[in-house]
């Protein structure tokens, strides 16, 4: 098993920038949406079809509609977002097989539990909001409308597909204020524990 550190995150708080960060410092890579188009690939799964289920809980939609050109519609009888679900699970335990790296999202933490350095970035508010104004150009109602409602379809698939609760202190090893610490500080922590494994 390689050394992986595992990122949950507050949207808006730059937990994806400091995973991007350490990987950049340590010399090893991130993986963040790239499993998205992998578990596509495995599955046979449409990529664009399959981004709209990215981290959210399982649905009624089924697999109807769901594969590419070729697969067969009927080979897999749970909802989409179990399957995207089991590919992506089955890639990040080959990876950490495999490799070390940071890997952002993705209940990662608790398919490597105990096999991981879990953390999970979060920020006030205000600098959550701040944040997103100047990323997305959005205005302060459309970033705190945006923020409310990413962090509760993060909360439901990490509480849904794990046994553990999404931005609890008792769900991860390091819990690490991006607004309080600022990114390159909460890189610096990560190093530095990563160091430590």
């Amino acid at each position: 098993m390689h050394k992986v550190v595992t990122i949950g995150r507050q949207y808006g708080s730059g937990g994806k920038e400091v995973g991007e960060k350490l990987a950049e410092k340590l010399g090893i890579r991130c993986y963040d949406w790239h499993l998205i188009e992998m578990a596509a690939d495995r599955g046979g799964l449409d990529l664009e079809r399959v981004t709209e289920m990215d981290e959210k809980a399982a649905s009624p939609w089924t697999y109807g509609g769901m594969l590419s050109g070729g697969a067969d519609y009927f080979s897999y009888s749970g909802t989409m977002n179990d399957r995207l679900q089991q590919l992506q699970a089955e890639i990040i335990r080959e990876l950490a097989e495999k490799e070390d790296c940071v890997i952002v999202g993705r209940c990662a933490d608790s398919i490597l539990k105990g096999q991981c350095l879990s953390a999970f970035i979060y920020a006030d508010d205000a600098a959550r909001v701040r944040r997103l104004m100047n990323k997305y150009g959005l205005s302060e109602k459309e970033a705190q409308q945006r923020m409310k409602g990413i962090d509760k379809k993060r909360e439901a698939y990490y509480n849904y597909y794990t046994d553990k609760q999404w931005g609890r202190k008792e769900s991860y090893d390091v819990m690490l204020s991006s607004s309080d610490l600022g990114i390159d500080a909460c890189v610096e922590v990560l190093a530095e524990l990563y160091a430590k494994r």
